[in-house]
């Protein structure tokens, strides 16, 4: 079952950053996938661990990029992150809940920072291209 589909809506005008998103949701499509499939408890923990790491490794990515160009934002966006990782941290112990409300969470705050935070974002970014752009 696809949950979300990437879209240009969704880009920040990053290239790196649209392609760990569009990975990231590629990432949360295949758990989506997987968990309808039915799968024995190791390769469950090994999928959500992948989805733990390689989600650090984005967002901690994005951060330090937000923090290089004073995203005035930054906070709002890393509090987000921190929400999602306490979310699913967890689920990687074992202590995931149900399947269902995982998924449902896994879309639901997807669509929200894309919807919400990806266009702070990409208008920050065409500032900052503009004000670069004076300079040179």
């Amino acid at each position: 079952m696809l949950l979300i589909s990437w879209h240009a809506d969704f880009s920040v005008g990053i290239p790196i950053i649209d392609e760990h998103n569009q990975q990231f949701i590629k990432l949360i499509n295949m758990v989506s996938e997987q968990f309808g499939q039915g799968f024995c408890t190791e390769s469950r923990t090994v999928l959500l661990k992948t989805v733990v790491s390689l989600s650090r490794f984005y967002f901690e990515y994005e951060e330090r990029w937000m923090a290089k160009v004073a995203f005035s934002e930054l906070s709002g966006h890393k509090r987000d992150h921190d929400a999602f990782m306490a979310r699913i941290l967890p689920c990687v112990e074992g202590d995931a809940g149900d399947d269902a409300q995982l998924l449902q969470f896994l879309n639901d705050w997807s669509l929200e920072h894309f919807n919400l935070h990806n266009p702070k974002v990409k208008r920050y970014v065409l500032e900052y291209s503009e004000r670069l752009n004076k300079i040179n």
